[in-house]
């Protein structure tokens, strides 16, 4: 077994949370108080029409178009809980057909840095029930987990920052733990069009499970709200080679219209 050294997860949280907290340092003086779009962690209700779905990187939709409906608190509540639906199927035989999350946290306000800790249990009731008919496919596409995670955010007049930690003890299809250390940014262009992007890092304990090493996503993009819809375009893409991953891995463009209410 392949286990990944402790060191590389802290080297990799010193390092995105040293941007992070540089960053403030540095914008501080620039500051004027010119609120931007919310991207910290906290849910709120929407309906979200993707292209295709990508997450860390990785294509989840077999790259069709799907629909998202969130349900939960408003953002003005410290304490949130929220449902998200995905209805799209994964690139993986069809054998999972949805995903349905349950996100719950703490989020506070303190000297302007917002911080969000919570947690997120992903259910697939597609691969769920393959327990029951065919135990071996059941353990090929396990997808139920529950995964934690700790984020800070802080707004500028000219950025908007976030930075969050997300780490599971089972990761899925049998890999161990996996961290994941995600670096968030938007800054305001013209009028109320914005620039958003992100960059990630995730370990896994056990590489060779699913045959896949640690990597890095990206994505980069524009957003643009108008009266009835948020309007984004992405393009998305990740380190991992043709020879390292199936093709859910292909660098992607998407775009997406949510429905906030």
């Amino acid at each position: 077994m392949n286990r990944m050294p402790i060191f590389k997860i802290i080297l990799g949280s010193l390092i995105i949370t040293g941007l992070f907290f540089s960053s403030i340092f540095t914008l501080k003086a620039l500051a004027q108080g010119q609120e931007l779009i919310n991207i910290s962690g906290s849910p709120s209700n929407f309906f979200r029409f993707l292209t295709q779905y990508v997450s860390r990187g990785l294509n989840q939709s077999d790259e069709h178009p799907t629909i998202q409906p969130s349900f939960g608190q408003p953002h003005s509540s410290e304490v949130f809980l929220s449902v998200w639906v995905n209805n799209a199927n994964s690139n993986d035989s069809d054998q999972s057909n949805s995903e349905i999350d349950l996100y719950f946290g703490y989020q506070k306000e303190v000297f302007g840095v917002t911080f969000d800790v919570g947690g997120t249990y992903y259910s697939d009731p597609g691969a769920g029930t393959l327990y029951y008919t065919d135990p071996i496919a059941s353990d090929d596409y396990q997808y139920d987990l529950f995964e934690y995670e700790f984020g800070l955010s802080y707004e500028f007049s000219l950025i908007s920052m976030s930075s969050t930690i997300y780490y599971t003890p089972e990761y899925s299809e049998g890999v161990g733990n996996m961290t994941n250390v995600n670096y968030e940014a938007q800054i305001p262009l013209l009028r109320d069009l914005a620039a958003i992007g992100h960059i990630a890092y995730q370990w896994i304990m056990d590489e060779t499970a699913i045959d896949q090493p640690d990597y890095m996503d990206w994505t980069i993009g524009l957003t643009y709200p108008t009266k009835v819809f948020d309007l984004s375009v992405e393009y998305a893409s990740n380190g991992l080679g043709i020879e390292q991953c199936t093709d859910s891995c292909g660098s992607t463009i998407t775009f997406n219209a949510t429905r906030s209410f």
